[in-house]
Formats: structure tokens, C-alpha cells, sequence
């Protein structure tokens, strides 16, 4: 394994082990214990990106067809989770 997924996955055990320890206190780093996660979540998935930007074996056009398509699914998802009391009573008849 390289050195910077060493180190990336440190970091996450490093955060995962700060929330377990502060449950009960409500804070970590000066910050609401959801505030601090969602940062830390926020922080792996923008890493994530990144390096999968770094590494894609593509033309741009096609870089940017998969990533209108991966904002289509998440939009599409993110809309059947808003919509689905909608849904649902609609099914119901």
C-alpha cells in the first residue's frame, strides 16, 4: 500500500477514535460531535474524487459524460428520498 493511503486511513481511524471517545461530551475539536463527522465524511469523499481525477485514463469528454452521470444517480436518489411520502401515498392509491 502506498504511503498516502497509509496515512489517509490513519487519519480516519484517528477521527473514527476521537468521536468514540467524546460520545458522551458532545464535542470534538470544539465542534458538535455531527458537525465534526460530517466534516470528516465531507473531507474522505472530497479525497476521494481527487484522487479518482488524478488517476482517470480518459478524454475529458468522457470524464465529463461519467460525471453528469453519477450527478444524475445521486439528483435522481436525492429526489425519490425527498418525494417519497409523495410516493408512497400515491402507490397506496
Amino acid at each position: 500500500m502506498s504511503r498516502t493511503l497509509i496515512l489517509l486511513l490513519a487519519a480516519l481511524g484517528l477521527t473514527l477514535a476521537l468521536l468514540i471517545w467524546n460520545h458522551g461530551a458532545g464535542t470534538t475539536a470544539g465542534m458538535a460531535n455531527e458537525s465534526f463527522a460530517s466534516l470528516a465524511m465531507l473531507g474522505t469523499l472530497l479525497a476521494s474524487i481527487v484522487a479518482g481525477g488524478m488517476w482517470y485514463r480518459g478524454t475529458v469528454g468522457g470524464a465529463l459524460r461519467d460525471v453528469a452521470l453519477w450527478l444524475a444517480i445521486f439528483l435522481g436518489l436525492g429526489f425519490l428520498y425527498q418525494a417519497s411520502p409523495w410516493v408512497q401515498s400515491l402507490m397506496a392509491g
